[in-house]
């Protein structure tokens, strides 16, 4: 069965302004597609490791 990963809001390299551009609202919601994202490459880790998209860098530039 292949995963598919969740669709995001912003690519990860974009979270920062994203968050900017929504402080309004709550920043666990705004997280949480990003967990979920994670949640299902960490999946793809283990059980389908030659997927490409095992490879493909997901990590927020912080000091962007």
């Amino acid at each position: 069965m292949a995963l598919s990963l969740p669709k995001l809001p912003a690519e990860h390299d974009q979270l920062i302004e994203y968050l900017d551009q929504h402080q309004e609202e709550s920043v666990l919601e705004l997280l949480k597609p990003y967990n979920d994202y994670d949640n299902v490459m960490r999946q793809k880790f283990v059980q389908q490791a030659e997927d490409v998209a095992s490879f493909t860098p997901n990590v927020v530039p912080l000091y962007k």
